[in-house]
């Protein structure tokens, strides 16, 4: 009898060694489950926004159209689909790719003035 709970016990013990419990416990640790994304609510983004430069950025439901003047003669230009919101950052269909524009600043409602913000590649932007 002692030999048979002495074998038990020993295989018990190599179990919990095995599942890394180090025969104290056997137990595995509960891992919790991986958090989901936070979920931007895209309307934030929509309107039409204007920044020095000039700079211009319209979104929509469907569309996006991004215009950004620098220099003299430079100019950026994208006109697609609206694709989402990635992050924080603005996806832009176009044709069979997707641009992403980069929000540093996502929007918001500015405290002192009321004012609609936010910074899209660099640039200050105003809701209109």
């Amino acid at each position: 009898m002692f030999i048979v709970l002495g074998v038990l016990g020993a295989l018990g013990l190599i179990a919990c060694i095995g599942c890394g419990a180090g025969g104290m416990f056997c137990a595995h640790e509960i891992q919790p489950a991986p958090r989901e994304a936070a979920r931007v609510d895209q309307t934030l983004y929509y309107g039409t926004w204007v920044g020095e430069g000039p700079t211009t950025l319209t979104v929509n439901a469907t569309s996006v159209s991004w215009e950004q003047h620098t220099g003299s003669s430079g100019r950026t230009s994208y006109n697609g689909t609206f694709a989402g919101i990635s992050g924080q950052d603005i996806r832009v269909g176009i044709v069979v790719t997707e641009v992403n524009l980069v929000v540093a600043v996502p929007p918001h409602q500015e405290a002192a003035t009321g004012a609609w913000a936010m910074t899209v590649e660099g640039v200050p932007l105003t809701r209109q």
